[in-house]
């Protein structure tokens, strides 16, 4: 299922430690102040708040691999697939 409207909050976003236990997970760049993203427990915080940055990177990988994966180049196919799929559900297709 494809959303081609799918919107993002845009990156980086930053931890923010609360008195409660808690990490908000913020994007400072939506406007004054902080928009905040996620409120989560501790040991998940850093993998959160580099989901910007990560999807960005994969983003760049995968288009750096299309013009290269094809069947003589089985590693780049692979990695190629795995990126591509990761990208999809990230997106929520």
């Amino acid at each position: 299922m494809k959303n081609e409207n799918a919107k993002f909050t845009p990156g980086p976003w930053e931890i923010q430690h609360t008195a409660k236990g808690t990490d908000l997970i913020n994007a400072p760049k939506m406007g004054p102040g902080h928009y905040h993203v996620a409120e989560v427990f501790g040991v998940d915080s850093a993998r959160i708040a580099a989901a910007p940055e990560l999807l960005a990177a994969l983003k760049q990988i995968s288009d750096r691999l299309d013009k290269k994966a094809n069947d003589s180049n089985p590693d780049a196919l692979f990695c190629y697939s795995v990126a591509r799929a990761a990208l999809a559900k990230a997106k929520g297709e």
